[in-house]
C-alpha cells in the first residue's frame, strides 16, 4: 500500500485531480488545511493505492457492481445446514457401494443416491416461489425511479441514512453532474453532524444544519439554485409518535419532494410494516433498502413493496461512497430475489 499526497485549492479540486490520475482505486485517508506560499491557503488530501501500482493510471479501474444471479439460491448458512447431513449420508452410501460385491445391492444404492440428488435440486430451485415473485412484479409497482428535486430520508435508527445521503449526493455531483446541497435535521445523534460534514466536504456539497424542524421549509426555499437537495433526518422509533408528527409538520409546504422510507433489508417483516404505518403520515412515497450485504433473504425486495404498495427507489450494498448504490428496477429486484448479490471485491 502506498500513500500519495495531493495539494489543491479545495477538496473538490483535489478529488477531481485524484480521480483523473489514479482512477477509482484510490482511497482517501485524510485531508488537512495547508499554506501554499503566495497562493495562500489550500488543502492536502492523502490517498492510498495498492503497493504494486508503480505509476498513475489515467484509466479508471472499475469495481464489480452487484451481479444478478442466474438462479435462486438459499443463503450459505441455510444451504450448509441442509446439506451437511446429506453429505454424510452420501459418504456412507458410497462406502457401502465400494465394499459390496452384490451388484443388485449396488443398483439399489445408486437409485437411492439419484433420488437424493433430485431432492437437493428441489430444495435449491423452488419453482412455485419463482412463479409467486414473478406475479408480484407483474401486478405491483415494486420499483420506481426517483424524480423529486428534494429527497428526504426517514426511518429508524441504525439503518444508514447518513451514509446513504452521502452516496446519493455523490452520485448527483459526480455521476449526473448536478449541483447538490445537503441539509441535516440530525442534531440528536452524537457525532452525526461531524460525520455528515466530513462527507459533504469530500463530495464538495454544502451542508446546512437545521436545529429547529420548523425552520426547514424556509431553509429549502433558500436553496432554489441547487438541482438536488438531500435531507437527512434523525432516526426515530416507530413508537415515537410526537417526533414523527413534528417531522410531518416540518415537511409540509415543501414542493417537488419525495420521502424515502429507509429500511435495512434484514429487518423482520412485522417491524418493516410497523415503520411504514408510523411514517406513512409524513408522506412516504418510496422505499430505500440498505445493508443488502448483511442480508440472506432477498425475497423481501419484492414482497415488501408489493405488500405496502410503495415502490423501491434505491438499494445499498455496502459502505463505499458512492459505489455501493444501486438504482432499483423490476428486473434487477427479481434477479436479486432469485440469486442474491455478488459483493464488490475489496482491495487487499
Amino acid at each position: 500500500m502506498k500513500i500519495l499526497k495531493y495539494q489543491a485549492g479545495s477538496v473538490r479540486e483535489a478529488l477531481t485531480q485524484i480521480k483523473d490520475e489514479l482512477g477509482e482505486n484510490a482511497m482517501v485517508v485524510s485531508t488537512r488545511d495547508v499554506r501554499r506560499g503566495l497562493l495562500g491557503k489550500g488543502v492536502e488530501v492523502s490517498v492510498a493505492i495498492d503497493g504494486d501500482d508503480n505509476r498513475p493510471s489515467h484509466q479508471s479501474s472499475h469495481r464489480a457492481s452487484p451481479a444478478m444471479g442466474a438462479g435462486y439460491s438459499l443463503g450459505d448458512a441455510d444451504v450448509e445446514r441442509i446439506m451437511a447431513p446429506l453429505r454424510s449420508e452420501l459418504r456412507s452410501l458410497r462406502s457401502v457401494l465400494r465394499a459390496s460385491s452384490d451388484n443388485r445391492q449396488g443398483d439399489e444404492i445408486r437409485r437411492d443416491v439419484s433420488a437424493m440428488r433430485h431432492v437437493l435440486e428441489g430444495i435449491r430451485t423452488p419453482p412455485q416461489q419463482t412463479v409467486d415473485l414473478l406475479s408480484l412484479v407483474r401486478d405491483s409497482p415494486v420499483a420506481a425511479a426517483s424524480e423529486g428535486r428534494v429527497i428526504v430520508l426517514v426511518g429508524p435508527t441504525g439503518v444508514g441514512k447518513s451514509t446513504t445521503i452521502a452516496k446519493l449526493a455523490a452520485k448527483a455531483v459526480y455521476g449526473d453532474h448536478q449541483s447538490a446541497a445537503i441539509v441535516t435535521l440530525d442534531t440528536y445523534r452524537v457525532g452525526g453532524e461531524e460525520q455528515m460534514r466530513t462527507y459533504a466536504n469530500l463530495i464538495g456539497a454544502p451542508l446546512f444544519v437545521v436545529a429547529d424542524p420548523r425552520d426547514l421549509a424556509s431553509q429549502i426555499d433558500e436553496l432554489g439554485e441547487y438541482d438536488r437537495v438531500y435531507i437527512d433526518t434523525a432516526g426515530r422509533s416507530p413508537r415515537d409518535i410526537p417526533a414523527i408528527r413534528s417531522l410531518r409538520g416540518a415537511l409540509q409546504g415543501i414542493v417537488d419532494m419525495e420521502v424515502h422510507l429507509t429500511l435495512s433489508l434484514n429487518t423482520p417483516t412485522n417491524v418493516m410494516d410497523a415503520n411504514h404505518r408510523r411514517y406513512f403520515e409524513v408522506g412516504v412515497n418510496r422505499l430505500l433498502f440498505t445493508k443488502l450485504d448483511e442480508s440472506l433473504d432477498f425475497d423481501e425486495l419484492i414482497r415488501t413493496p408489493a405488500r405496502l404498495e410503495v415502490p423501491v427507489s434505491f438499494l445499498t450494498t455496502g459502505q463505499a461512497v458512492p459505489e455501493d448504490l444501486v438504482i432499483a428496477t423490476p428486473d434487477g429486484l427479481m434477479n436479486m430475489a432469485r440469486g442474491g448479490i455478488e459483493l464488490r471485491a475489496e482491495a487487499a
